[in-house]
């Protein structure tokens, strides 16, 4: 009863704001969506933003989510690994396995150019290729991620709305066009 009461008071104030940034997964992600919907705050009026833990069938399949958006790799990066991955060990990967991939990758690429990992080196501004997608480190210890932007739609999938960028720009520390 609390949580409508406070989603009723947000909705007398819907003018003020144009999205709702819902950085959660189900099972608490299924019972937020449903009472914003219960109080006319859904998708179709507010944009709600969402990160990469919304790539989920459950997710794509709650119709409370419909038109939704939210940033997560591009599925197709993906796919080739997890073929390989199921060949070689009978088993859909984890959603983890990709950035371990990345990881070894990274450290292995850059011990062979005799670099060391906690130099200058990891902190290429130009950033690094990984399954999925582009990555680069911050010298304040966040990592950048180019990330394609889903929108769930009726059918319970989502579709790219717009494409992950391909690289960085280094002069302005932005990404590039797509």
């Amino acid at each position: 009863a609390a949580i409508k009461q406070n989603l009723s008071a947000l909705n007398a104030q819907a003018t003020q704001f144009d999205a709702i940034l819902i950085p959660t997964g189900n099972p608490t992600l299924s019972l937020i969506a449903n009472a914003l919907n219960d109080v006319g705050l859904n998708a179709s009026t507010k944009t709600w933003l969402g990160t990469g833990v919304w790539d989920d069938d459950t997710i794509k399949r709650n119709a409370a989510m419909e038109n939704a958006v939210f940033a997560a790799p591009t599925p197709a990066l993906r796919y080739n690994f997890e073929r390989s991955y199921q060949s070689l060990y009978g088993a859909k990967p984890p959603r983890l396995a990709s950035l371990s991939y990345d990881a070894t990758a990274l450290a292995i690429t850059l011990l062979s150019q005799n670099r060391d990992i906690q130099g200058q080196a990891i902190l290429n501004p130009n950033g690094f290729s990984g399954i999925d997608g582009i990555f680069r480190f911050q010298s304040n210890g966040l990592t950048q991620r180019g990330l394609a932007i889903h929108r769930i739609s009726n059918s319970g999938r989502s579709m790219i709305v717009d494409q992950a960028p391909n690289s960085f720009l280094t002069s302005r520390g932005d990404f590039a066009s797509r």
